[in-house]
């Protein structure tokens, strides 16, 4: 419907994919990993140009890389995960002299092609949900940088601060934005250890207009929090309009809303995201079936728990291919009792519980 990846991206085009990779806290806190392969595999359908991910955070990069496994799954597709080191100072001209310079990294500064792949999830300074406060290239983390040093000596949700969040967002920009609203993270945020909430609302928005995207993010999350309150962001939104970051009111642009089922060249249907269906019979005596859906080709494990966590039977572990996938499990040599299928995608798990009764 919008003319797909070519329209953006030329043939041998360098693409960077900047994730949410803050901390090492699963999906929706961090990228999920599987979308990101997906993206990946996106966008080597249309360039042959080098394909990068990476992104810094407060944490170290190289321990997020790999407690999120992003250095297992992300290297194989063929695109390179990167850390950042270099920096270049960039200003806005109408900034005073006082202010110090922005920070940002060479790596994303000067690729050709920015997508901006961040999740849906609420701040607890700025009140923002994503792309304006995802700032492409900042240099931030608990080492920090003078400009961050200096962001932070205003108060929440003054005026400045709501300024300099928009003046920040600017100075680096991405050609798209792609927010995955699968599961937000809501109430407190942007991590689960700041007691944010996961919600499911299987969205997916894909913008070429950075303001656009926060803007709609934002009605998405007042619809799904009930403690967000759009108007804090308002003077942010109305700041960024006056930079050129993007649209502010919705009705100047089109939006296009897809259903998320797919269809490959045999006519199988693949389903829109992963999932884990309750087993079949439930309670069942000595056999069930586990079936669950696979949006693309992925690397996931498919394991059976008891109550106390131990791991008791493995049914699949290895690539799969996209689909509807059904195992049967024999419980048998098994007693009566509560047990847990899980599927494990990456460091994302879902689970069902189900009951043996002989």
């Amino acid at each position: 419907a919008m003319g797909g990846l070519s329209k953006l991206i030329g043939d041998n085009e360098n693409v960077l994919i900047k994730p949410n990779c803050v901390t090492s806290e699963v999906y929706p806190t961090t990228s999920d990993v599987n979308s990101l392969v997906s993206t990946i595999e996106q966008l080597q359908a249309v360039t042959s140009g080098t394909i990068t991910v990476g992104d810094a955070g407060w944490q170290n990069s190289a321990i997020v890389y790999q407690y999120l496994d992003y250095d297992g799954i992300i290297p194989p597709t063929g695109a390179e995960l990167i850390l950042f080191s270099d920096t270049y100072n960039v200003r806005r001209e109408s900034w005073e002299p006082e202010r110090p310079d922005f920070m940002v990294y060479s790596d994303i500064y000067d690729s050709p092609v920015i997508i901006d792949h961040c999740c849906l999830k609420r701040h607890f300074r700025s009140g923002l949900t994503c792309g304006l406060k995802h700032h492409v290239g900042s240099v931030s983390g608990s080492y920090g940088s003078d400009t961050r040093e200096y962001f932070h000596t205003f108060p929440a949700y003054s005026d400045t601060f709501m300024q300099l969040i928009a003046e920040f967002a600017g100075l680096v920009n991405s050609e798209l934005t792609i927010v995955d609203a699968r599961s937000i993270l809501a109430v407190n945020g942007p991590a689960r250890s700041h007691g944010g909430e996961e919600r499911e609302i299987n969205r997916l928005v894909i913008s070429g207009d950075k303001l656009a995207a926060e803007v709609y993010s934002s009605q998405l999350m007042a619809q799904y929090d009930e403690t967000y309150n759009p108007d804090l962001v308002i003077p942010i939104h109305e700041h960024a309009a006056t930079l050129g970051l993007g649209t502010l009111n919705l009705n100047d642009v089109e939006v296009i809303e897809i259903s998320a089922t797919f269809v490959d060249d045999n006519q199988s249907t693949i389903p829109d995201g992963f999932e884990l269906r309750q087993n079949y019979p439930n309670p069942f005596n000595a056999r069930t079936s586990i079936s669950f859906d696979i949006p693309h080709k992925s690397d996931i494990e498919v394991s059976i728990y008891n109550s106390l966590g131990q791991k008791l039977a493995t049914l699949h572990n290895g690539r799969i291919e996209a689909g509807k996938h059904s195992l049967s499990w024999d419980a048998g040599r098994f007693s009566s009792g509560v047990y847990f299928a899980k599927l494990h995608i990456g460091n994302r798990i879902l689970s069902r519980k189900m009951t043996l009764l002989k």
